[in-house]
This record gives C-alpha cells, structure tokens and sequence, in this order.
C-alpha cells in the first residue's frame, strides 16, 4: 500500500479524526465549564499519544470560531526550551489566552518565566503527562475501546483485520494512540 492510500497516516488522521469529547464522556460546555470553575487556569493531562495535544488543538479552533485566538506554545522532545518567539508571546500575555503543550519538557526556570508570564492572561490551559500540583481540566487515559471507536472512525475496513488484538497492540504501545496507529500503518504499509 503506498503512502498517500494508508488510512492511518497521521495526516490523514488529524483530518479525519476530530476530537470528540463524547468519546470521553464529556462535552465541550462541560469541559469550558470545569476551566471557567477552575479560574481559567488547569491542565490537560494524560501518557504521551493519548490526545492532550489534539484536544489543545479543536479548543484552539473552538476559541478562535469566538474570536478569542490563544496564544500558543508548543514543546516536545526536540523543542525543550523557550524559543525567542516564545518569549516574545509571553510579552503579549496579558488578557489573552495563553495554551502551552508540553509544558513538562521544559527546565524549571523556563516553566517559572511561564507561570509568573500568565499571572495577567485571562487563562491558561497547559498539557503535561502529570497534573503536579494544578488543577486538572481533563484526564485523557485512553482504552481498547477508545481505540476501536476511533479506529472505526478512520478505518473500518481495516478494524476486523486489528480488533481482535488491540487491546494488546494498546498495551504494547502503553496507552499511546499515536503509536498504535503507526503500527497499523506500518502493518497495512508492509514494512516490518
């Protein structure tokens, strides 16, 4: 199967499978309910792959729709430190939405520079694999039946070819959907 015909290339996927908060039995009100209770400030935990960056994404576009576009930070294991642009969006801080994913990556200063930066947003939502000592918005701890639901969703003539092991493959994968999808795609693709 060439690239461009895999159904579980992470582009297509993105495309394809827009967060759905009812897959986690929660609602969009809900969930803007808990981070308005919360002071506008909180976390999005959950293990690496299990969503936190795509559901920072749809809430992105969701605040965006109302003309409140956040400002956005994003880290990950190549990007662990604050960029010059980065500093210059923690300048532009105050009274502005401020989402930052993959806080965790980042040396305790540089988290420090954060913290003391939003003290003047209007909110904050950060992504981390642990929530520490903040309040939690939304846990993502992805399931077999998570996982078949989405794999429906992107593919449901390959989910009888994966169904039968996916709780396995999942567990394999330590809960990342990320992965698990790109070992369907490898699979499907034939490479080993």
């Amino acid at each position: 199967m060439i690239a461009r015909e895999n159904p579980f290339a992470p582009a297509r996927l993105e495309k394809v499978l827009a967060f759905d908060l009812a897959l986690i039995g929660s609602s969009w009100e809900a969930l803007e309910q808990r981070w308005e209770a919360l002071g506008f400030r909180g976390v999005v935990c959950g293990r690496p792959g299990s969503g936190k960056t795509t559901l920072l994404r749809a809430w992105a576009k969701r605040l965006e729709e109302k003309g409140e576009a956040p400002l956005r930070i994003f880290l990950n294991e190549e990007k662990r430190c604050l960029s010059h642009e980065d500093h210059r969006t923690l300048t532009e801080i105050r009274g502005r939405i401020l989402f930052v994913v993959g806080e965790q990556h980042l040396p305790w200063r540089e988290k420090w520079l954060i913290r003391r930066a939003s003290r003047e947003a209007a909110g904050v939502l950060v992504t981390r694999w642990r929530a520490g000592l903040s309040p939690v918005v939304c846990l993502l701890k992805p399931d077999a039946q998570l996982a078949f639901q989405l794999m429906q969703r992107a593919s449901p003539e390959h989910t009888t070819r994966f169904s039968p092991v996916l709780d396995r493959r999942l567990a394999r994968h330590r809960g990342n959907l990320r992965e698990l999808f790109l070992g369907c795609y490898d699979e499907l693709a034939g490479l080993p």
